[in-house]
């Protein structure tokens, strides 16, 4: 069965991995064999994967990844199935990175060759009846995202978790201050909502903020795409998305990064990129964490009575994110404008901006 999803992948990989052994230059790296936890890759065994790109498989990586999985370099014939499972395995490894530890916060990125149009499992192993596409796809280390990319998803995720720390202030104070009230009330409320909605909403906003906060503070959160649909022209315009099983995150808990978080739209709310990619990580954490629904986006208006009603506004995954960037002093006057009321902007690319 094909691995449509990280969750599968990551754990075909993880079982092999407590299960097997590596020949070659790979054989005594032995904390590789404990990078790979039930739920999601160790932190503290994350040096052993740096070792295994920047020494291990510093020099010929093609060869030593064929001799670790048993597989003579020279071979010109089919790649048994365990050899190739093997290899796929030690290049899921190679391209999986820690981009951000703090605190208790882990963020991780699989960033695997941007030729791939499946998981490295699916992949090689339905190459290996050729040696010769198998060994050039095996080698193929330009990847998906490059380092300043990787660097940069750890800094969003982490003004993320900013966000949604002030957004869990506001709330857990609105009923003793007038300015938190006030903000509750702008993104969530008209003048003529009940104040026993309000109080239902800040019990059942701050629920969720407090989820998310733990989650992008206590869990590890995997970043990654989805090879099956890079190029793919009906998702041009797809920022990110988060899959669940049942009411909870696949595990380990992944956020899945698309074509469109890549582009400046001039329809967006947000210009400044390292927001929008927060905003968007928000978004779909909000999703999993907070059950939110997308009744309505900010870039065509998301103002409370005029765009949608407060009960729409209260589960809707756009003015939770917006919201907590409010909370967190993020957004201007003219963010707030086109935010509320809609951009009326284009799908043109405008300069990335990145600040």
């Amino acid at each position: 069965m094909a691995n449509d999803r990280l969750g599968t992948e990551y754990e075909d990989q993880r079982k092999l991995l407590v299960s097997t052994s590596f020949a070659g230059g790979l054989a005594g790296l032995l904390a590789l064999n404990k990078v790979l936890g039930p739920d999601g890759p160790v932190r503290t065994h994350a040096e052993a994967l740096e070792t295994l790109r920047s020494v291990t498989l510093r020099f010929k990586e093609t060869d030593k990844i064929l001799e670790a999985a048993g597989i003579d370099p020279a071979t010109n014939t089919a790649i048994p199935e365990d050899g190739a499972k093997k290899a796929a395995l030690v290049k899921f490894l190679r391209h999986l990175y820690m981009v951000g530890a703090r605190g208790s916060q882990e963020v991780w990125v699989l960033s695997t060759p941007a030729s791939y149009r499946k998981f490295p499992s699916d992949e090689l192993t339905a190459l290996r009846n050729s040696a010769s596409t198998f060994k050039t796809r095996l080698g193929d280390t330009k990847e998906q995202f490059d380092a300043a990319t990787r660097r940069k998803l750890g800094e969003a995720t982490q003004m993320a978790l900013a966000w949604a720390e002030a957004a869990k202030i506001v709330l857990g104070n609105a009923k003793s201050v007038a300015a938190s009230m006030a903000k509750v009330k702008y993104w969530f409320a008209t003048s003529s909502t009940p104040a026993a909605d309000i109080d239902k909403t800040i019990q059942s906003v701050h629920a969720g903020f407090k989820k998310i906060a733990n989650s992008l503070n206590g869990n590890r959160i995997v970043i990654t795409d989805m090879p099956q649909q890079r190029g793919d022209p009906n998702q041009e315009y797809t920022e990110a998305f988060m899959l669940s099983i049942g009411a909870k995150s696949e595990m380990p808990r992944t956020i899945y990064i698309e074509q469109a978080l890549f582009g400046n739209f001039d329809i967006s709310v947000l210009h400044d990129m390292k927001k929008n990619w927060a905003r968007v990580i928000l978004h779909e954490v909000t999703h999993i964490d907070g059950r939110t629904e997308d009744k309505a986006y900010a870039h065509a208006g998301i103002g409370v009575g005029t765009d949608i009603t407060a009960a729409e506004a209260a589960v809707n995954a756009d003015s939770w994110s917006f919201f907590a960037a409010d909370c967190a002093g993020a957004l201007t006057a003219g963010d707030i404008t086109r935010c509320t009321g809609g951009t009326g902007g284009t799908l043109d690319k405008l300069p990335a901006n990145w600040t």
